[in-house]
């Protein structure tokens, strides 16, 4: 938001019918609101779930009525994309995003929602009574005139006027809810843009945020060289010293061979019992494994979340019982783990740590002549997970249940490996 800009991607319109829907809103930027009786204010449909928006993407709002402060403990404002619905309408000019012939095509509904007015509400949201509007609800907006039209690019949400639970009165069924589920799978949502500086105090505002940051903007620079580019292990391809660096750097952000958290991650590493297993390698059973998922194991919910305590509370039970010890290298218990008895920490994370090497090597998302970059993108698989890394190469950047973003992980231990 802090680049107040219309939200149009290129692979919006890769074809012929997408070109034409570019062209309409061209066209509407020409729609004179005399057709209206000057009127500014209409009725909405939300079409997409609304975004918290940071102090920094409000003060950098041009919009009118929007701009200002925004107060503390938890009071911030909000924007979504909302379809006109009054006759006439601003937007008829549109193909609707929640036509139910295009219902069951969720990608073709959100980039008809893309071209719709961004609304952001004029008064302040208090997170703590999570009263912004869904999407299906009708909702009372205002336009800003210009010259000779509206600015339909942004304006302003003033209030919710009916609450529909998904399903706006018109919709024969329900189809835009495929819309509200798309932006939950990792689809960075406008306003989302994250324009600051990587550092080792930069936080998201929530956990498990996503924000676009083009990935050039952070990419670590060459600062030094690899041992053995082509080696296949990664301990090769570092020089000793960056290795060591690697895992000093990347060990301050997650604790000492002593560290226990309440959500089941233990060690300098803070691995989970999964990462324990790993694959059969490691000192944990595979029936202690199986018991909490496997390998469809996902660490869902936030830091804090019951889903979190209770899976920790699980993973903790294990190992605390003797039986979930497949007694490798000797260790056969909690103890043993947390005294890091025959390295047995710096052993299991070197097992994690040469199976993202070979993956990303294998997937070409990392940089070989670049240790800084290879550190970075090693670093951030341990916080997200391998995709989690990859997608930062996308410009998507990730977030953990503590509001940690990847790039983080990437810019610090990467520039602190050479």
């Amino acid at each position: 938001m802090a680049n107040v800009k219309d939200f149009l991607y290129k692979e919006m319109f890769s074809t012929s019918a997408e070109a034409m829907e570019l062209f309409a809103r061209s066209m509407g930027k020409a729609t004179k609101y005399d057709a209206f009786g000057g009127r500014t204010v209409f009725s909405a449909v939300v079409l997409t779930k609304p975004i918290i928006l940071s102090a920094a993407d409000i003060h950098a709002s041009s919009v009118p009525g929007v701009r200002g402060t925004v107060s503390v403990k938890g009071i911030s404002k909000f924007a979504f994309k909302a379809r006109i619905i009054d006759d006439p309408s601003p937007h008829s000019y549109l193909p609707d995003p929640c036509a139910p012939s295009i219902s069951s095509e969720p990608k073709k509904q959100m980039r008809r929602a893309f071209l719709h007015t961004t609304f952001i509400s004029a008064n302040p949201y208090d997170m703590s009574t999570n009263a912004m509007p869904k999407v299906g609800d009708v909702v009372k907006v205002k336009l800003t005139k210009n010259v000779f039209s509206y600015d339909m690019s942004y304006g302003v949400h003033l209030g919710t006027l009916q609450n529909n639970n998904g399903k706006a009165p018109g919709w024969e069924t329900e189809p835009c809810l495929e819309i509200d589920g798309y932006f939950g799978s990792g689809i960075v949502s406008p306003g989302s843009t994250y324009t600051g500086e990587f550092n080792r105090s930069t936080r998201f505002s929530k956990a498990g945020e996503t924000r676009s940051v083009p990935f050039a903007t952070f990419k670590n620079p060459v600062a030094c060289k690899p041992r053995n580019q082509a080696a296949t292990d990664v301990k090769d391809y570092f020089t000793p010293t960056q290795w060591e660096s690697f895992k000093l750097s990347l060990s301050t952000f997650e604790g000492k061979y002593s560290s226990v958290n309440p959500w089941g991650y233990m060690g300098k590493y803070q691995l989970s019992l999964h990462n324990m297993y790993a694959s059969g390698k490691g000192v944990i059973t595979k029936k202690a494994y199986d018991s909490v998922g496997g390998s469809s194991f996902k660490h869902t919910g936030k830091m804090g979340s019951a889903t979190q305590k209770a899976t920790g509370a699980k993973m903790k039970t294990l190992y605390d019982n003797a039986s979930s010890w497949s007694g490798k290298d000797g260790v056969k218990s909690r103890a043993d783990w947390i005294a890091n008895k025959g390295d047995v920490q710096e052993n299991m994370f070197l097992i994690l740590t040469n199976k993202n090497f070979k993956e990303l090597k294998r997937s070409g998302n990392i940089e070989l002549a670049n240790p800084s970059d290879v550190a970075g993108m090693l670093a951030a698989s341990h916080l997200l997970g391998r995709g989690g890394a990859e997608n930062l190469r996308k410009g998507i950047v990730g977030s953990d249940g503590n509001a940690m973003p990847g790039a983080v992980y990437y810019v610090v231990v990467g520039r602190e490996t050479c």
